[in-house]
């Protein structure tokens, strides 16, 4: 797919307003399905609407009396032209009751033959193929390892009854395992039979890194250079589902709150080894939730609140998407080759919980030092050029408990022409004795576009 910018969406955007805490049942005092409150979506810079949760379709009551449908004429009426339906009746082919077959098509299979499977998939998109706005499923969320092989005849079904549909299919991060594989080993299987099975040409997986107490998810650096270098093999596409919730399970607290430095550190890690597309989970709180029990979105946490107000992420994630979107220009034109990671003297990745686990390259392309914490070097090829970016991945809790000041990064660069960018605008970078110098805070990243 050849994109002329990023795309953009959420998890669970606008709700009817209704919502459940702890059994019971209450009302924010506004449908926020609406014309109004879609643009205020489409206005954050999401480009692409999600029918999950709340329009999820069944099929149940036909097409046109669907919540599904409701929506959809809502959204488009606000300016939204792409979206993605999520079908349980799609869901159902892989799940049968109790019966969940690890194979479609064959012998002792659900379906005889792939005519019969691509018959009934047929059956179903038919109800929505040709409506305006259509652009394609959302065929599956976090497939377990033993729905893989069946995940992967549905996507190629779907393929071949509709040869243009986009297909969001979303992994689980690491954390899968498979008999007699180690973690690397599990995970590096799950991706590539979800993407050969299926013939993708695009694949995502959810990245929430930031844990309770400040604690940084120690597979979040090793998933993308899994996922990014896989893709790389496959010529497919690399997308994510970024975190914009927080949530618990059991009463207990498991990801934290969201800051605007947590988002500029969650997209310029995407955007280093060459997100194209950014889901966020969530857009609003999700509709049901129990204190005791937990749930993915708490109140407050989100975009936008259960009363309807916007929080700061909306703000602040807003801003962010727009200078994105600017440097996209540049991004997609180049594709991931490698990463890296570089910290400060007397240390290795091994001494910060969060990089441990990443995959070495080798040296990196140059040479580059920081005087504290841990930084990311990615590098992406498009023939000779090179875009670079360099990342303080750092722990913010050290700038917000400690007043740690900023990371001083000192490199040196190839030889070309060389353009720097930071938070989507140009900008000038000293060169003093051969060496480059610049300051980072946390999160933030200088991207280095470099031309023969």
């Amino acid at each position: 797919m050849k994109r002329k910018q990023f795309s953009f969406f959420a998890y669970n955007p606008p709700t009817s307003g209704t919502y459940t805490i702890n059994g019971y049942t209450y009302k924010s005092g506004e449908d926020f399905r609406s014309v109004k409150r879609c643009r205020e979506y489409l206005n954050c810079g999401f480009d692409m609407f999600q029918m999950r949760y709340e329009y999820y379709y069944t099929g149940e009551d036909g097409w046109e009396n669907s919540q599904t449908k409701y929506m959809w004429d809502i959204a488009l009426a606000a300016g939204i032209k792409r979206i993605l339906v999520s079908d349980r009746r799609l869901d159902r082919i892989i799940r049968h009751g109790d019966c969940e077959p690890a194979r479609l098509v064959g012998e002792g299979c659900p379906y005889a033959s792939e005519a019969e499977l691509d018959a009934k998939v047929a059956e179903y998109v038919s109800d929505y193929k040709d409506e305006a706005g259509f652009y394609g499923i959302q065929m599956v969320d976090e497939p377990r390892i033993q729905h893989v092989h069946a995940y992967g005849e549905l996507a190629r079904s779907l393929k071949r009854v509709l040869p243009n549909v986009y297909l969001q299919v979303n992994l689980n991060p690491m954390g899968v395992k498979y008999e007699g594989l180690d973690d690397k080993q599990s995970y590096e299987r799950y991706v590539r039979e979800m993407l050969e099975g299926g013939n993708l040409k695009n694949i995502s997986f959810d990245d929430y890194p930031f844990r309770r107490e400040y604690i940084i998810s120690g597979n979040n650096i090793l998933t993308y250079q899994m996922v990014a270098r896989i893709c790389k093999e496959y010529g497919a596409e690399l997308n994510t589902v970024l975190q914009s919730f927080s949530h618990s399970t059991g009463g207990v607290l498991r990801t934290r709150r969201m800051l605007e430095s947590d988002v500029y550190w969650e997209t310029n890690v995407a955007m280093g080894f060459g997100t194209r597309e950014y889901a966020f989970y969530t857009y609003m709180p999700k509709v049901d939730f129990d204190y005791a029990k937990g749930g993915d979105g708490i109140d407050g946490a989100c975009f936008i609140n259960n009363d309807g107000s916007r929080s700061a992420l909306y703000n602040y994630t807003k801003r962010i998407i727009k200078e994105m979107q600017k440097f996209s220009k540049v991004a997609l034109k180049y594709e991931y080759e490698s990463s890296y990671i570089i910290t400060e003297k007397g240390k290795t990745k091994d001494d910060f919980e969060w990089t441990a686990s990443a995959e070495t390259y080798g040296e990196c392309p140059f040479a580059i030092s920081v005087d504290k914490g841990v930084a990311l070097v990615t590098e992406q090829r498009n023939g000779e050029a090179r875009l670079y970016m360099i990342e303080n991945i750092g722990n913010v809790k050290d700038e917000l408990f400690e007043n740690a000041p900023p990371m001083k990064v000192e490199f040196s660069l190839p030889n070309g022409e060389k353009t720097f960018y930071y938070r989507g605008e140009k900008v000038d970078c000293q060169e003093l004795n051969g060496k480059f110098i610049r300051e980072l805070k946390v999160g933030d990243a200088l991207f280095v576009e470099i031309k023969k």
